[in-house]
């Protein structure tokens, strides 16, 4: 076997093993990935899209993004005050909108493509807070996972971007579908290998937590299960590449270094250990009280995961017009 192909077949095991755990017990892998994981990646996300993205953004834009994203964290503290969950989802989602249109405006009129990109998905965005508001935000907890994906494309060029693109579609795409279908479902059954509701943490069982990537008229239903087990298994994908992949693309400047690509953050050591320092007080949190730890990890999601729309966008819009040194080969 050509060596060159031993790391990818490696890989792609790995994340059959990965997908093999999410199904046989999707509870424990959801949970403690997310109470060990979830935190540090946030940040470290957060710090890569800073760094690599913000020379290529005006300054009204950032303000209109933070703005925004503002709009977005006041709203999940509301929910303290007694306002309803479904009261204020219409309204986050209207907020995203407002960011993905942002983008679209943003990219400019030479990215056409991406302009219709952004105003097809501002439209999905709008009729789904107007008539399924808590099912769109159910679904797009889901394909938040997929974000890597866009990044990857984003920094990788060449030989390198194919390669990393055929890795995500078996990974990031036939994977999933293969959860999906119930065959690793109906192995397991017959091996007597499913604990649905194990988990190290006190959380309840699997049908409390399926709300968390199940749309309400699926959580009835085997389907619903096998969603669940495909966001856990997409959940620690996501992880990998931003805690293990990203930082390592940031690196690599597409352009001349800028002091404002180092304006409030700390070294990378020093980052590093602040992280860590940070998620094991979170990591006691979770195992404290689940819910609520999770309840307040919502707010640093719903930033990381909001911001990457309009940034993924202007990315697309911009994608091949800048070259890495390092990754042209």
């Amino acid at each position: 076997m050509s060596s060159r192909w031993t790391s990818p077949l490696l890989l792609i095991g790995a994340a059959c093993v990965v997908a093999w755990l999410a199904v046989g017990a999707p509870l424990l892998v959801y949970s403690i990935t997310l109470a060990v994981f979830g935190l540090p990646h946030v940040l470290v996300e957060l710090r890569y899209v800073d760094e690599r993205f913000r020379d290529r953004l005006s300054r009204p834009l950032l303000l209109g993004i933070g703005g925004l994203l503002t709009g977005i964290v006041l709203l999940r503290v509301t929910a303290f005050a007694g306002w309803t969950r479904q009261s204020l989802v219409p309204l986050e989602l209207g907020l995203v909108v407002a960011l993905v249109a942002a983008a679209g405006f943003a990219v400019g009129r030479r990215a056409l493509g991406t302009r219709m990109l952004a105003g097809l998905a501002a439209l999905v965005l709008a009729a789904g807070a107007l008539w399924a508001p808590l099912t769109m935000l159910v679904l797009l907890a889901v394909l938040h996972n997929l974000t890597p994906v866009g990044f990857l494309a984003e920094a990788l060029r060449g030989s390198a971007r194919r390669r990393a693109l055929l890795l995500c579609a078996a990974t990031f795409g036939a994977l999933p579908l293969v959860i999906l279908s119930g065959l690793p479902e109906l192995a397991l059954e017959a091996l007597g290998g499913r604990a649905l509701d194990v988990s190290v943490l006190r959380l309840g069982t699997l049908r409390d937590h399926l709300g968390a990537f199940v749309p309400a008229p699926w959580q009835g239903d085997s389907l619903g299960v096998r969603v669940f087990s495909l966001a856990a298994y997409l959940q620690c994908l996501h992880y990998a590449v931003v805690l293990y992949v990203l930082p390592r693309l940031g690196r690599v400047e597409a352009a001349p270094p800028s002091p404002r690509r180092s304006q409030g953050w700390l070294s990378r050591h020093a980052f590093g250990l602040s992280v860590t320092t940070v998620s094991s007080v979170f990591l006691l949190w979770f195992a404290l009280s689940f819910v609520e730890a999770r309840t307040v990890y919502g707010f640093f999601a719903a930033v990381h995961a909001w911001v990457e729309l309009p940034i993924l966008l202007i990315a697309l819009g911009g994608i091949g017009a800048v070259r890495p040194r390092a990754m042209a080969r």
